[in-house]
């Protein structure tokens, strides 16, 4: 369920003429496995159309709903168990929601073009087939802001009249979870025919924020649909910490990590740790348990070999922190 919130999104500014370019090395992020929570709310109007650099975006008044943990993971497609299905790929991001099965997205990345090949929808009981991501993510380096990129549109079958994707934007974005720096913002424009039949051209646009050294997954998702604000989603990964909170998070710790048979949770400052949660790789919840202590020690000897999170809640606010299990 989602909560209504009605915001005027704020604060561009511009501090900086110089035109940013995004480059081949700002296409993928190092190889490993990530973590977030998602956000759910009802979007906002807003100001999102100014080209430039230097912006800050400010939706920290907005409050979401948190939705299930999820977990990705950027590794080579070679590995990937479904690399045959896409033989062009050479980057793949995993997205796993528990009870949901994984989504495998494919991407063929070279010095002059960031392109995404298609998606495997990984569910058991259904076959395995390569769709495409429509209309895919095409970046064609370099991307001076401002200026138009291609979409992918191979095999979308879509009644559309024009699609147009657009490098807008960089800067700081400001969030619930806290502050981003080094964000690009990319518009998708789609017009087509009105479905009610009154003959009209209607378009819907998709504002997406990404992290300028992960140009696989947004940060921050917004829907205008026929000039209504629809949902908006927030990703917060985990290694992907908010300015603000770098020195929070430090205070939480984990020890020993790698972790063989056990694991201690506590908080540097011996504020109490609140509920804590363990999940596994996939993103399922394994154990959750309130404490009002500010140490405690998990037994972890039955775990897989893996890499496993820990999160700690207490006051609204969440720290999450990775660790190894050998």
């Amino acid at each position: 369920m989602t909560r209504s919130h009605t915001l005027l999104l704020t604060g561009v500014l511009m501090h900086a003429a110089t035109a940013q370019v995004l480059d081949q090395s700002q296409a993928v992020p190092p190889y490993g496995t990530y973590s977030h929570d998602r956000y759910v709310g009802d979007a906002f109007g807003s100001m999102l159309d100014t080209v430039g650099t230097g912006l800050t975006w400010n939706i920290s008044a907005i409050g979401w709903t948190a939705d299930a943990p999820v977990t990705y993971t950027v590794m080579d497609a070679a590995a990937n168990p479904f690399a045959a299905l896409a033989p062009t790929a050479n980057a793949t991001l995993i997205e796993s929601t528990p009870g949901q099965g994984d989504l495998h997205w494919f991407y063929r990345n070279t010095p002059t073009e960031l392109e995404s090949v298609g998606v495997v929808v990984d569910i058991p009981g259904f076959p395995a087939t390569l769709e495409p991501d429509c209309p895919g993510l095409l970046l064609t380096y370099p991307a001076p802001l401002g200026t138009l990129v291609l979409p992918g549109l191979a095999g979308c079958n879509m009644d559309i009249d024009a699609v147009e994707r657009k490098v807008l934007a960089s800067g700081t974005l400001q969030t619930p979870s806290g502050t981003y720096p080094d964000m690009v913002l990319i518009r998708t424009t789609i017009c087509g025919l009105d479905p009610g039949g009154k003959g009209e051209t209607l378009c819907d646009h998709r504002y997406e924020w990404y992290k300028l050294d992960n140009l696989l997954k947004p940060l921050l998702i917004v829907f205008l649909v026929d000039q209504e604000w629809g949902t908006a989603i927030l990703l917060t990964p985990t290694g992907f910490l908010a300015v603000e909170e770098i020195a929070e998070a430090s205070s939480l710790t984990i020890h020993p990590n790698p972790a063989i048979d056990r694991l201690i949770v506590e908080h540097r400052s011996g504020l109490l740790l609140g509920e804590v949660a363990l999940y596994a790789p996939d993103g399922r919840l394994l154990l959750s348990e309130q404490t009002t202590a500010d140490r405690l020690v998990l037994d972890v000897q039955d775990l897989a070999p893996g890499l496993y999170s820990v999160s700690r809640t207490a006051k609204e606010k969440r720290l999450v922190v990775r660790f190894v299990k050998e």
